[in-house]
Protein backbone atom coordinates (compact mmCIF):
# COMPACT_ATOMS: atom_id res chain seq x y z
CA UNK A 1 0.00 0.00 0.00
CA UNK A 2 2.81 2.40 0.94
CA UNK A 3 4.61 1.61 -2.32
CA UNK A 4 1.41 2.26 -4.28
CA UNK A 5 0.89 5.68 -2.62
CA UNK A 6 4.58 6.56 -3.06
CA UNK A 7 4.31 5.61 -6.74
CA UNK A 8 1.27 7.87 -7.16
CA UNK A 9 3.05 10.81 -5.50
CA UNK A 10 6.25 10.36 -7.53
CA UNK A 11 4.18 9.95 -10.72
CA UNK A 12 2.26 13.17 -9.99
CA UNK A 13 5.49 15.09 -9.30
CA UNK A 14 7.11 13.82 -12.51
CA UNK A 15 3.97 14.70 -14.45
CA UNK A 16 4.04 18.30 -13.14
CA UNK A 17 7.76 18.62 -13.96
CA UNK A 18 7.23 17.23 -17.47
CA UNK A 19 4.28 19.58 -18.02
CA UNK A 20 6.31 22.63 -16.92
CA UNK A 21 9.27 21.65 -19.10
CA UNK A 22 6.96 21.19 -22.09
CA UNK A 23 5.29 24.58 -21.50
CA UNK A 24 8.72 26.21 -21.22
CA UNK A 25 9.72 24.58 -24.52
CA UNK A 26 6.48 25.66 -26.20
CA UNK A 27 6.95 29.27 -25.00
CA UNK A 28 10.54 29.55 -26.22
CA UNK A 29 10.81 31.15 -29.66
CA UNK A 30 11.37 28.84 -32.61
CA UNK A 31 13.91 30.56 -34.83
CA UNK A 32 16.13 30.25 -37.85
CA UNK A 33 19.16 32.50 -37.48
CA UNK A 34 21.46 33.29 -40.38
CA UNK A 35 24.23 35.81 -40.80
CA UNK A 36 25.91 37.05 -43.96
CA UNK A 37 27.88 39.95 -45.34
CA UNK A 38 25.96 42.79 -46.97
CA UNK A 39 26.92 45.48 -49.47
CA UNK A 40 24.40 48.32 -49.81
CA UNK A 41 24.48 51.35 -52.11
CA UNK A 42 20.96 52.63 -51.35
CA UNK A 43 22.18 55.46 -49.08
CA UNK A 44 24.21 57.22 -51.75
CA UNK A 45 27.50 55.48 -50.88
CA UNK A 46 28.65 51.93 -50.24
CA UNK A 47 27.88 50.48 -46.79
CA UNK A 48 29.33 47.11 -45.78
CA UNK A 49 28.86 44.93 -42.75
CA UNK A 50 27.11 41.91 -41.29
CA UNK A 51 23.41 41.14 -41.34
CA UNK A 52 21.55 38.70 -39.09
CA UNK A 53 18.20 37.46 -40.41
CA UNK A 54 15.87 36.08 -37.74
CA UNK A 55 12.97 33.96 -39.07
CA UNK A 56 10.03 33.09 -36.82
CA UNK A 57 9.38 29.35 -37.30
CA UNK A 58 6.83 29.12 -34.48
CA UNK A 59 3.06 29.59 -34.55
CA UNK A 60 2.95 32.68 -32.30
CA UNK A 61 4.31 36.17 -32.91
CA UNK A 62 7.61 37.28 -31.39
CA UNK A 63 7.35 40.75 -29.78
CA UNK A 64 9.69 43.56 -30.93
CA UNK A 65 13.25 42.63 -30.02
CA UNK A 66 16.84 43.66 -30.59
CA UNK A 67 20.24 41.95 -30.76
CA UNK A 68 22.69 42.46 -27.94
CA UNK A 69 26.20 41.05 -27.73
CA UNK A 70 26.96 40.31 -24.07
CA UNK A 71 30.20 39.61 -22.23
CA UNK A 72 30.46 39.44 -18.40
CA UNK A 73 33.63 41.56 -18.52
CA UNK A 74 32.07 44.45 -20.45
CA UNK A 75 28.30 44.09 -20.31
CA UNK A 76 25.83 44.35 -23.22
CA UNK A 77 26.73 46.00 -26.52
CA UNK A 78 24.23 47.17 -29.15
CA UNK A 79 25.67 47.19 -32.68
CA UNK A 80 22.62 46.48 -34.85
CA UNK A 81 19.76 48.37 -36.48
CA UNK A 82 16.53 46.67 -37.66
CA UNK A 83 14.90 46.92 -41.06
CA UNK A 84 11.46 47.46 -39.46
CA UNK A 85 9.65 47.91 -36.15
CA UNK A 86 6.92 45.76 -34.63
CA UNK A 87 6.38 42.09 -33.88
CA UNK A 88 7.62 39.25 -36.07
CA UNK A 89 4.66 37.09 -37.12
CA UNK A 90 4.91 33.35 -37.86
CA UNK A 91 6.91 32.89 -41.06
CA UNK A 92 8.17 36.50 -41.09
CA UNK A 93 11.81 37.59 -41.14
CA UNK A 94 13.49 40.46 -39.29
CA UNK A 95 16.86 41.78 -40.46
CA UNK A 96 19.44 43.28 -38.10
CA UNK A 97 22.42 45.08 -39.65
CA UNK A 98 25.78 46.06 -38.22
CA UNK A 99 27.41 48.58 -40.58
CA UNK A 100 31.20 48.43 -40.28
CA UNK A 101 32.51 50.21 -43.37
CA UNK A 102 31.12 53.17 -45.28
CA UNK A 103 32.71 54.32 -48.54
CA UNK A 104 35.73 52.07 -47.88
CA UNK A 105 36.38 53.60 -44.44
CA UNK A 106 35.97 51.81 -41.13
CA UNK A 107 33.42 53.57 -38.92
CA UNK A 108 35.25 55.34 -36.10
CA UNK A 109 32.50 54.55 -33.56
CA UNK A 110 33.08 50.78 -33.62
CA UNK A 111 34.39 49.62 -30.23
CA UNK A 112 37.23 47.19 -29.59
CA UNK A 113 35.21 44.30 -28.17
CA UNK A 114 38.31 42.61 -26.78
CA UNK A 115 38.65 45.32 -24.11
CA UNK A 116 36.74 45.14 -20.83
CA UNK A 117 34.58 47.86 -19.28
CA UNK A 118 37.73 49.50 -17.83
CA UNK A 119 39.36 49.49 -21.29
CA UNK A 120 41.87 46.79 -20.32
CA UNK A 121 42.73 44.05 -22.86
CA UNK A 122 40.81 40.82 -22.21
CA UNK A 123 42.54 37.52 -21.54
CA UNK A 124 41.74 34.42 -23.60
CA UNK A 125 39.09 33.17 -21.16
CA UNK A 126 37.27 36.52 -21.23
CA UNK A 127 37.45 36.56 -25.04
CA UNK A 128 35.59 33.23 -25.17
CA UNK A 129 32.58 34.44 -23.12
CA UNK A 130 30.62 36.45 -25.70
CA UNK A 131 26.91 35.63 -26.00
CA UNK A 132 24.52 36.51 -28.83
CA UNK A 133 21.18 37.55 -27.31
CA UNK A 134 17.73 38.48 -28.52
CA UNK A 135 16.19 40.86 -25.98
CA UNK A 136 12.64 42.26 -25.85
CA UNK A 137 12.30 46.02 -26.41
CA UNK A 138 9.65 46.35 -23.72
CA UNK A 139 11.27 44.63 -20.76
CA UNK A 140 14.91 43.73 -21.52
CA UNK A 141 13.86 40.09 -21.10
CA UNK A 142 16.21 37.68 -22.89
CA UNK A 143 14.16 35.45 -25.23
CA UNK A 144 17.09 33.64 -26.84
CA UNK A 145 20.85 33.38 -26.35
CA UNK A 146 23.69 31.48 -27.99
CA UNK A 147 27.35 31.49 -26.93
CA UNK A 148 28.69 29.84 -30.09
CA UNK A 149 27.12 32.49 -32.34
CA UNK A 150 28.27 35.26 -29.97
CA UNK A 151 31.92 34.19 -30.04
CA UNK A 152 31.88 33.52 -33.80
CA UNK A 153 30.41 36.94 -34.58
CA UNK A 154 32.82 38.82 -32.33
CA UNK A 155 35.74 36.99 -33.99
CA UNK A 156 34.58 38.23 -37.43
CA UNK A 157 33.83 41.70 -36.07
CA UNK A 158 37.31 42.05 -34.57
CA UNK A 159 39.00 40.78 -37.76
CA UNK A 160 37.03 43.27 -39.87
CA UNK A 161 37.89 46.05 -37.44
CA UNK A 162 41.61 45.21 -37.58
CA UNK A 163 41.80 44.64 -41.35
CA UNK A 164 39.30 47.41 -42.23
CA UNK A 165 37.50 44.90 -44.46
CA UNK A 166 34.70 42.34 -44.08
CA UNK A 167 35.94 40.31 -47.06
CA UNK A 168 37.89 37.09 -46.89
CA UNK A 169 35.78 35.15 -44.36
CA UNK A 170 35.81 31.39 -44.88
CA UNK A 171 32.69 29.26 -45.30
CA UNK A 172 33.43 27.76 -41.85
CA UNK A 173 33.45 31.27 -40.35
CA UNK A 174 30.01 31.94 -41.79
CA UNK A 175 28.60 28.48 -40.96
CA UNK A 176 29.28 29.16 -37.27
CA UNK A 177 26.72 31.99 -37.52
CA UNK A 178 23.84 29.85 -38.80
CA UNK A 179 21.15 28.08 -36.79
CA UNK A 180 18.18 26.17 -38.16
CA UNK A 181 15.18 25.43 -35.95
CA UNK A 182 14.53 21.74 -35.40
CA UNK A 183 11.35 20.48 -33.73
CA UNK A 184 11.87 18.68 -30.43
CA UNK A 185 10.68 15.33 -31.80
CA UNK A 186 13.19 15.54 -34.67
CA UNK A 187 16.08 16.35 -32.32
CA UNK A 188 15.07 13.52 -30.01
CA UNK A 189 14.68 11.12 -32.97
CA UNK A 190 18.11 12.04 -34.35
CA UNK A 191 19.74 11.44 -30.94
CA UNK A 192 17.92 8.12 -30.57
CA UNK A 193 18.99 6.93 -34.04
CA UNK A 194 22.59 8.02 -33.40
CA UNK A 195 22.64 6.16 -30.08
CA UNK A 196 21.27 3.02 -31.78
CA UNK A 197 23.91 3.21 -34.52
CA UNK A 198 26.73 3.58 -32.00
CA UNK A 199 25.55 0.78 -29.65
Amino acid sequence: MILFVTGLIVGAILSVIADRLWRQYERSPKLDISCGEFFDTSGGGLSEGYQFTITNRGDVEIPPHKIWIYNPSRGSISLFTRNREGSTLPGQKLEHRCIMIRNQKLLSVLPDLYRDRNNNPMNEIQKSEFIFRLVLDSSDKIIYENKKIGNAFVGLFQNARENKSIRGNSSNDMMALQLKYEPFYRKFGAKFVKKKLIS
